[in-house]
């Protein structure tokens, strides 16, 4: 072929000298001469960028050969014919060494699976020293996974009905529970940790005060469930509840109806607060606002994803409701008295409970605006000790211990108090929850920076009025509300983050501050924020003194990100380039992204290939279908082959059941095509099958392609089930026109197109297409494979396209 293509040139058939070559680097591996002769054909022809594609595809065979001389002209003319090609190698170089580094520092941090993700990234981009280095690290890696017990217990199915019922006990509660066994552990936590605020509130902070037995939280898997639990009839059932006889709050899995849990975490909140009332009350009596009151303030609790619980805002629905009835009073809108005055059995009316809330709130969370001490926490505690020791009536209780000369501002009447209460609940409380966004993040900014402004002070003074502690804690309830409640993930604020992080260190809680320092310096990576060098290089010291282990992946994701910048901009210049370079454009935004598993490189890659398909350029790099080790092959089967014989140009394989034969010494990507000349040896027995494995992945599911025994083509999925063994089923039968003959030898190619198009073709056929589903592995191996017979592939190749 290289000697036909040469007369052609010489006689001035360029175009037939390119269709010469081409054709037979489809069919051969590793010949650069051709492809030295194929790139000068295209500089010929005016298309520098394929000449020097072809030129980079010898240099690199050459260099494999050893033929250095020949490496080093193959380079010089690449770098004539596309002058990027000096910044292209140096970035790939980075790329190389940068991620290598990366990877050494994550193994040094146990991120294992993390490195050998880098790893496997770059070993396809890599050469010389820097690869060998890569090599050694990953099979390092790989080695230590291997301690490791892996198997795969497979999916379960989805349930029919409601989850099983798990009995879970927590350090203060038991649970029964119709949930699952990771959400019933959360749960577990998230009571514990609100536990430690019904102390502070109920027995000032005096453990030992509440000791009790542990209460029982029963969670139904639905409404219904529950309903049937309560003894006052099914259609009065409440959303939870109480029972002290027993010692239990009962609720129920409100994703069944409300798409959500956040549901039933309010429910326990409130619920679970009433176990302390009763401890309180040893058998007398609570006046309803101070029960219900307070746990509706438990409501305003937030657990957050590290099993913290946020000391409790404002409940957002009482607040609305009682803002609203505030506002616009009615005929039928409580009395202030009334509701600090109910005292009959059970609890008071619906429309109480918001009354009963803001009172709690307000002896709870009222600040004197001098000091920010929370002046009315003691009264609130002499309230409840005098109603539960004395009696006299709620509302006589509630005059003497809150209204006279002792009242923290000065309230001689009750409607003193509500004047004062009313203004603090609609012209403070209000705004920070129900103004308009830009209005409210402005205001907990405010509250946010006067908090830590007074924690900086407090901290040098030798007994402040509040702690500095206090004052930061304070603080981080607001910064935490703008970023995760205004914000959200689709805002982020560098200020912001940076602030959080700093008030969470005031607080010793570095675990938590590292990830937002992570997150600030991802934003200067990604371009979102300017920064001076002395401060990025200040954060990322902040973040490695913070969290040793967190700071080896940010640096591997930033360095990762501003590779990934400079390598779109060389992109860029490749697209803008004079000189047609589309092949060497395509084939760097395909390896740099493969490489930095950027999203935007990978786009423009997939839009420059089929650019390049549209064209004529794309030609794949065809490999002999053979392991690179002597036991570089693999099968998700437990039975063994009768025999296996894979060598250079001949694989033979012979086996009585599915049998696939995989390698995962070739990672094709998602685009090549196996061929081969297939023989079938033997007598052709009813369900035999011959052909190759398209998409395999070792310890889970293989696709194979094949004939069947009638003559036709079909596609096959197997997969290793959990308790041993291997299931095969057919996912399609292609019928072939005509169908292949016992004694025919044809040869069967696949072509995989984009991960999951296959087009089939054996002999000179039609072709025939079968879909892939999307759940077909995507870091896929190939192989062969035979059902009940004797498969033998002549000059088995892979074309892998670029």
């Amino acid at each position: 072929a290289v000697t036909r293509a040469r007369a052609q040139l010489e006689s001035g058939d360029v175009d037939g000298a390119i269709e010469t070559l081409r054709a037979h680097l489809s069919r051969t591996a590793g010949d650069p001469a051709a492809h030295l002769l194929l790139a000068g054909a295209y500089r010929t022809s005016g298309e520098p960028g394929a000449a020097a594609h072809h030129f980079a595809l010898a240099q690199t065979q050459l260099e494999e050969r050893g033929d250095t001389r020949g490496a080093r002209t193959a380079l010089a003319d690449l770098r004539r014919n596309d002058p990027l090609s000096g910044r292209r190698e140096r970035l790939l170089r980075d790329i190389t060494s940068r991620l290598f580094d990366a990877a050494e520092r994550l193994v040094e941090h146990g991120h294992l699976e993390r490195a050998l993700e880098l790893l496997q990234r770059i070993l396809p981009i890599a050469s010389g020293k820097d690869r060998d280095g890569a090599v050694a690290l990953l099979e390092r890696v790989r080695s230590s996974f291997e301690k490791v017990d892996l198997d795969s217990e497979g999916a379960e199915e989805p349930l029919a009905g409601p989850l099983p019922m798990l009995v879970h006990e927590s350090e203060h509660y038991r649970f029964e529970a119709n949930l699952e066994r990771e959400v019933l552990e959360r749960l577990g936590r998230t009571m514990d940790a609100i536990h430690a605020y019904y102390v502070d509130v109920f027995f000032d902070g005096d453990a030992g005060r509440a000791r009790a037995a542990k209460a029982t939280i029963r969670i139904h898997p639905d409404w219904n469930s529950m309903a049937g639990d309560w003894g006052g009839g099914r259609d009065s059932a409440p959303q939870g509840w109480w029972s002290p006889g027993e010692n239990r709050v009962v609720c129920y899995d409100t994703r069944s109806n409300a798409g959500t849990l956040d549901v039933m975490l309010a429910t326990l909140f409130h619920e679970a607060s009433h176990q302390f009332t009763t401890l309180l009350a040893r058998g007398g009596r609570i006046p309803s606002w101070l029960n219900e009151g307070t746990a509706s303030f438990f409501e305003g609790a937030v657990a957050m994803a590290d099993d913290r619980v946020l000391w409790p805002d404002a409940a957002l629905g009482r607040l609305q409701n009682l803002a609203f009835v505030l506002q616009t009073p009615r005929a039928d809108t409580p009395k202030l008295e009334a509701v600090i005055g109910w005292e009959q059995p059970g609890s008071y009316p619906g429309p109480y409970y918001a009354w009963g809330w803001g009172l709690a709130y307000f002896l709870q969370q009222y600040e004197d605006p001098t000091t920010l001490e929370y002046v009315y926490r003691p009264f609130y505690t002499r309230y409840r000790e005098q109603i539960l020791s004395g009696s006299k009536g709620s509302m006589e209780v509630f005059a003497a211990v809150l209204l006279g000369k002792d009242s923290p501002l000065g309230h001689r009447t009750l409607a003193d108090f509500e004047r004062d209460w009313r203004q603090w609940i609609l012209e403070s409380v209000r705004p920070l929850h129900l103004a308009p966004e830009p209005q409210r993040r402005e205001l907990r900014l405010e509250r946010a920076r006067l908090y830590s402004a007074a924690a900086a002070v407090a901290a040098a003074e030798r007994r402040p009025k509040v702690s500095a502690q206090e004052l930061y804690s304070r603080a981080l309830g607001h910064l935490e509300y703008v970023r995760t409640e205004l914000d959200g993930p689709e805002r982020p604020d560098f200020e912001l983050l940076v602030e959080e992080a700093d008030v969470l260190v005031k607080l010793e809680r570095g675990a938590s501050a590292a990830p937002l320092i992570e997150a600030a310096l991802d934003l200067a990576d990604q371009g979102q924020v300017e920064l001076i060098e002395e401060r990025y290089a200040e954060l990322e010291r902040r973040l490695r003194s913070l969290d040793a282990s967190n700071w080896a992946l940010r640096t591997a994701r930033s360095r990762i990100s501003g590779l990934a910048r400079t390598a779109r901009k060389l992109v860029a210049d490749y697209e803008a380039h004079a000189d047609p370079l589309l092949l060497r454009s395509y084939t760097f935004a395909a390896a740099a992204a493969g490489a930095l598993g950027d999203e935007e490189l990978s786009s423009t890659a997939a839009r420059l290939r089929a650019d390049a398909r549209a064209s004529g350029f794309l030609l794949g790099r065809v490999e002999p279908l053979v392991a690179k080790r002597r036991d570089g092959w693999y099968t998700v089967v437990v039975a063994e082959p009768r025999r296996f014989e894979p060598e250079p140009g001949r694989i033979l394989l012979d086996a009585v059941r599915y049998q696939p034969m995989i390698t995962p010494d070739i990672e094709p990507g998602l685009d090549y095509e196996l061929r081969a000349t297939i023989e079938r040896g033997g007598e052709l027995f009813m369900g035999a099958a011959h052909g190759f494995v398209v998409a395999a992945e070792r310890d889970g599911e293989a696709w194979l392609l094949g004939l069947t025994d009638d003559g036709n083509a079909a596609v096959w999925r197997i997969r290793r089930l959990a308790g041993g063994g291997a299931r095969t089923d057919r996912a399609e039968t292609l019928e072939l026109d005509p169908p292949v003959a016992a004694d025919e030898t044809p040869e069967l190619a696949v072509r995989v197109t984009d991960g999951r198009r296959l087009d089939v073709r054996v002999g000179t056929r039609a072709p025939v297409i079968y879909e892939l589903p999307a759940t077909a592995p995507t870091r896929r191996h190939v192989g062969v494979f035979v059902k009940d017979g004797v498969l033998v592939l002549r000059a088995p190749v892979i074309e892998i396209f670029p």
